[in-house]
């Protein structure tokens, strides 16, 4: 299982449960990541260049070489904050279809693809009333 934002909140979370539950883990991180907890868990780490399909098909193939093939993709990094628009479809769309491809390009059976999406999609809801985002909100 290759899980990327693996040092973000909720990647961490994902990283604990899955070692919990038995599973081969890579963790995805970037290069300035804090992966201390990683190592404690003797989680191997990999840098993936998200921004260059051809390279990242050569990055995830080099992967099925040194651990075994990746049954499990686990896409959770993603920016859920900046002040740039144009930042949140470069990372949370243009990336993740950078992934899908490189997936695309594998020989043999493409793995599963799990997208944890960001609530960065719909806006971090309503400082103030403290609603609760619904379905219904304008992204």
């Amino acid at each position: 299982m290759l899980i990327t934002g693996a040092t973000g909140f909720i990647g961490h979370h994902l990283i604990k449960q899955a070692v919990a539950d038995g599973y081969k883990v890579i963790a995805a991180v970037r290069e300035q990541s804090d992966t201390t907890f990683l190592k404690e868990l003797s989680v191997p780490t990999i840098i993936l260049n998200l921004n260059k399909p051809e390279q990242l098909l050569k990055e995830i193939s080099s992967i099925h070489n040194t651990y075994g093939k990746i049954d499990v993709l686990i896409h959770n990094a993603g920016i859920t904050q900046t002040l740039i628009n144009k930042e949140y479809y470069e990372v949370n769309v243009d990336l993740t279809k950078n992934i899908i491809d490189a997936l695309m390009g594998l020989e043999g059976k493409t793995p599963k693809f799990i997208y944890v999406s960001s609530i960065a999609a719909v806006g971090p809801g309503n400082a103030i009333t403290f609603n609760q985002i619904t379905e219904d909100d304008i992204p």
